[in-house]
């Protein structure tokens, strides 16, 4: 059910949010596909979750997460309350 709800609204300014992309959810080339066909919409903004690497990398995450303006934030029980803050203030540009 991912897949057409990540690739809903190419074409369109537009929010995506997906959680996560991590080893197991790599095993389907139709989501790969879907996850850069998201990040190459130029009015779109995603916010994803990735692994921490751990031992050995990921290629498709690390290609995320070198991605040319791609922010990263790291999630934990210290900010996890307060780091939605964070976010809107990427959303909004500021």
């Amino acid at each position: 059910m991912a897949i057409p709800t990540i690739t809903k609204g190419h074409g369109q300014a537009s929010i995506v949010v997906i959680d996560e992309i991590g080893k197991m959810e790599l095993f389907s080339g139709k989501f790969k596909s879907a996850v850069d066909k998201a990040f190459s919409q130029p009015n779109s903004v995603v916010f994803a979750t990735i692994p921490v690497p751990k031992g050995k990398p990921i290629q498709f995450v690390e290609k995320i997460r070198s991605m040319p303006g791609a922010k990263l934030f790291t999630v934990d029980r210290n900010n996890r309350d307060s780091i939605s803050t964070e976010l809107v203030k990427v959303l909004v540009g500021e």
